[in-house]
Order: C-alpha cells, then sequence, then structure tokens
C-alpha cells in the first residue's frame, strides 16, 4: 500500500502506535495503513495488546475511514472487501450455510467499484470469483501465481477443530504479527511451551502459488510468551518472482493434503 508513512526503521510496535496515533488524527493513508497491519492479526476478539482496538474485525473501522476520505483507494477498498468476504464464510459455516447477504453484497460492490477503475485488476477479479465459489460451490476459484507466506496452527478435538492461517508477503511484518498471533491463542494457565507445540505451527513458502518450502517449527519454538518463534534459530527464505498484491485472495494447502482459499492476512477456518 503505498504511504506518506515510512515505518521501516522503526521497531513494528512503535511503528503501529505512530500509525494509529496519525489515524485517530484523521490522517486517511496511515488509517488505510493501519487497517493493512491489523489485517495480519487476529480478527477474532483475542488481540487485547492495545485498548482503543474493536473487539472483533478490527481493521475494518480504519479502512473504512482511508475509503470514506479516498474513495479511489484500491489497497485499502481490496483489503475491506476480503474481509467482509471473510465474515460472509464464517456466517455460513457458523450459521449452517445461512449468512448475511448485505456483507456479500457490499463486498461485490466494493470489487466491482475497483474494476470500475481498474477493469483489469486481478485482485478483484479473484475477490469476485471467490464470492461466486462461497454460494456455489465449484472448485473453480483461480490459484494465484503470487509468492508468500503462509503459516498455519490448529488445534483439534475428536473429529472437530480450527486452523488459524497468516498470509503475507513481508518477511518482517510476517514474522511479527506469527508471533503475535500465537502469544494471542494463550489461555493465562497454558505452559506456553506445551501450547506451542500443540498446535504444530509451520510455515508454507510459496513462490508462483506453488509451494516450494515447508519450515516446521516444533524444533524452533520458544519457552515463553515473549518469544514464541526462535527466529533466528532458522532463515526465512526470500520470496521471488511476483508478490501477492495486498488483498487478494491465495489458494493454500493444509497439512492433511486438503486445499482452501485465504486471504491476504489473518483467518480461521473449521477443519472438520
Amino acid at each position: 500500500m503505498s504511504s506518506d508513512h515510512d515505518e521501516t526503521e522503526l521497531p513494528l510496535d512503535a511503528a503501529f502506535e505512530r500509525l494509529h496515533a496519525d489515524a485517530a488524527a484523521g490522517d486517511p493513508r496511515a488509517a488505510g495503513e493501519l487497517g493493512r497491519l491489523l489485517c495480519l492479526l487476529p480478527q477474532d476478539g483475542s488481540l487485547t495488546a492495545w485498548s482503543w482496538l474493536a473487539p472483533e474485525w478490527p481493521a475494518e473501522p480504519w479502512l473504512r475511514a482511508a475509503l470514506a476520505s479516498r474513495p479511489d483507494d484500491i489497497d485499502s477498498a481490496a483489503l475491506l472487501a476480503g474481509l467482509l468476504t471473510q465474515r460472509f464464510e464464517t456466517g455460513l459455516q457458523v450459521h449452517d450455510g445461512d449468512s448475511d447477504t448485505a456483507l456479500q453484497d457490499e463486498a461485490t460492490a466494493l470489487y466491482s467499484r475497483i474494476l470500475g477503475r481498474d477493469p483489469d485488476n486481478a485482485t478483484a477479479k479473484a475477490g469476485l470469483a471467490a464470492i461466486q465459489d462461497l454460494l456455489e460451490p465449484a472448485g473453480t476459484t483461480p490459484v494465484s501465481g503470487y509468492g508468500f507466506y503462509c503459516a498455519t496452527w490448529s488445534a483439534h478435538s475428536g473429529s472437530a477443530g480450527w486452523v488459524s492461517l497468516l498470509v503475507a508477503t513481508d518477511p518482517r511484518e510476517f514474522r511479527w504479527a506469527f508471533d503475535r498471533q500465537l502469544r494471542c491463542g494463550l489461555d493465562g494457565d497454558d505452559d506456553p511451551a506445551v501450547f506451542f507445540a500443540d498446535t504444530e505451527p509451520a510455515i508454507t513458502v510459496y513462490r508462483s502459488g506453488e509451494p516450494t518450502r515447508l519450515i516446521r517449527l516444533e524444533r524452533h519454538l520458544g519457552r515463553s510468551a515473549e518469544r514464541p518463534v526462535e527466529w533466528s534459530e532458522f532463515t526465512l527464505p526470500s520470496l521471488t518472482g511476483d508478490l501477492l498484491p495486498v488483498g487478494h485472495p491465495a489458494q493454500v494447502r493444509l497439512g492433511h493434503g486438503s486445499e482452501r482459499l485465504a486471504f491476504y492476512g489473518s483467518s480461521v477456518y473449521n477443519d472438520y
């Protein structure tokens, strides 16, 4: 996302706080960038590190604020459409095939607005295909030809469970977000080392839309909530080729061989 805010030299938590201050003061570019970073963090209410966060889907209000001031902000529109599509899919899962069609309608309108400005926009086309596939599953959602990182971790009880995904392209942001994701899953009584190991966290590196390396993290897990992953113990490979655009859905492979569509950032899905 293009921005006048260059936070590359700041620790990400400090950059995050500065973006919030600027966004709260009415800067739409800061609001869009804050919304993008929040897409990388849990959307389910488990993120409580900052008192100003919305309880669920915390990225949404900032992306809406960015679009209210800058309707031509394509990145914020794509990210918001992706969040709305995820909310729509969550409703389908939770309510046995029934969901709030207003979410679907707004996401469709946002993708259509993007295509009105950029008729060849691949992200909007893939987003519309994803919505159609949710309504009429046919397995026809196109596979992206982009590079990205995808972290997975999960929990199961009997035949039911959940899988969490984190899709991103910037290695610094990816490490920061993954640590925060794992930290958010801890309950107060959990032994961090046991919890992290039980979730079987792993990272898959995708190039040109295909998985090229799987990094299982059981040997690289920290023993405290402050250091969920010992990043210095291994190298996160650089991505090559075209990187996944902001907000673009991507096809990812899960640990048991199945595939599913995941949007840029953080998402959680039922896994039966």
